[in-house]
């Protein structure tokens, strides 16, 4: 394993400034009991690209129950793919991972491999060197010891940071085979640092997209969270949909999008969306998810849009709860971002149609803004 040694640099500053300082006193803990601790991930890359990181990961070699007698009642382990220690601190949670082995050996009694090739269970711990190969992209994959000022590059990271190359470690149709999620992974990442995907990488998302069909709703949720709601939603569905991706997340959206008129909803709800991030506005969930299963819901409606007011509300409420329940086979669907769906839905008619004196009242209705947001991006 000597050789993947890449690139070692003992005099190599970031900026501390940036760094919580109850990271370094994580570390430090670890590192004075013996263990290696570093900084991993985005953490390192956000600095090193002159970014504001999120949040700092810490890996170490000490195992999950030995991180626990270190910090005691300030730890908590979770997970059960793969165990992590949660430290907190003033109300801040702190993750560190233990070092993981490689994930090839499928005859490890700690591994648990689905049928597909999804990696279902990984509970393998390893050497620094091992751990290097288990994470997704190069430039997740560096590690800084702050209190050495070590800075440790075993995939060429540097290289790809400065070439604003977004490169997968390892064969690329295998890691997206081990973890689809990391094709949706590489789209955010691209659009968030401004990188071109690696010529790889970006071949073999077609190869294994249809793998994402195998993802839980819960776990594509989260991944929809962070794609949608960090500032980049208009990039992030424009490339979805340049790689053929929408279906795994929205269903049949793509042949709605041939309609003009959605398609340009579309657009003015993502932008919009991006606009509220970017000046710290509110943002809800499922607004989007309004928009996006809107003509599935229009197409249905139309149908009973004829009915007497009594019997509007229940068809409303029957068709709703329908679509959702449909779509939450695909993308989990919590009980507020439904609610918030059918808020904004059930209002639409009525503020098409309404007089002063109603729109007054509607003004008190929880979802009236949303709804009325709605409206307003839906016939600009």
């Amino acid at each position: 394993m000597n050789s993947i040694f890449k690139n070692r640099s003992n005099n190599f500053v970031l900026p501390h400034n940036k760094i919580n300082e109850r990271v370094f006193s994580i570390i430090k803990t670890l590192q004075d009991a013996g263990f290696e601790a570093y900084i991993v991930g985005g953490g390192v890359r956000d600095l090193l690209l002159n970014l504001a990181p999120k949040d700092f990961d810490i890996a170490t070699n000490a195992t999950p129950t030995q991180i626990k007698s270190q910090f005691k009642r300030k730890c908590i382990l979770i997970g059960k793919r793969f165990r992590l220690a949660h430290i907190f601190h003033n109300r801040h949670t702190y993750e560190v991972a233990t070092f993981r082995a490689n994930s090839t050996n499928k005859n490890n009694a700690n591994m648990r491999f689905k049928d597909s090739g999804i990696i279902a269970r990984d509970n393998v711990f390893g050497t620094i060197e091992e751990d290097v190969y288990r994470r997704d992209f190069t430039v997740n994959a560096l590690y800084y010891d702050p209190t050495n000022k070590k800075l440790l590059d075993f995939v060429d990271a540097m290289q790809d940071i400065k070439n604003q190359n977004l490169r997968l470690i390892g064969d690329a149709k295998l890691r997206y085979t081990e973890d689809p999620v990391r094709i949706l992974r590489a789209i955010r990442f691209a659009n968030k640092l401004g990188f071109s995907l690696e010529a790889d990488t970006k071949r073999q998302i077609q190869t294994t997209k249809h793998l994402l069909g195998d993802i839980s709703p819960a776990r594509l949720y989260e991944e929809y969270r962070k794609l949608f709601f960090h500032g980049k939603a208009f990039d992030n569905f424009k490339m979805m949909r340049e790689y053929g991706l929408l279906q795994y997340m929205f269903g049949d959206i793509e042949s709605a999008l041939n309609d003009k008129a959605f398609a340009k909803f579309v657009e003015l709800s993502l932008k919009n969306t991006d606009s509220r991030i970017k000046v710290n506005k509110t943002v809800n969930t499922g607004f989007l998810l309004a928009v996006f299963l809107w003509p599935e819901f229009t197409t249905q409606w139309n149908k009973h849009k004829n009915i007497d007011s009594k019997s509007r509300k229940i068809i409303l409420d029957l068709l709703t709860d329908k679509l959702i329940k449909k779509h939450s086979n695909i993308l989990m669907v919590n009980k507020y971002v439904a609610s918030t769906i059918k808020g904004i839905w059930h209002l639409q008619h009525t503020l098409e149609s309404c007089g002063a004196r109603k729109m007054k009242m509607l003004t008190k209705d929880r979802f009236f803004r949303a709804a009325n947001d709605f409206l307003l991006l839906r016939k600009p």
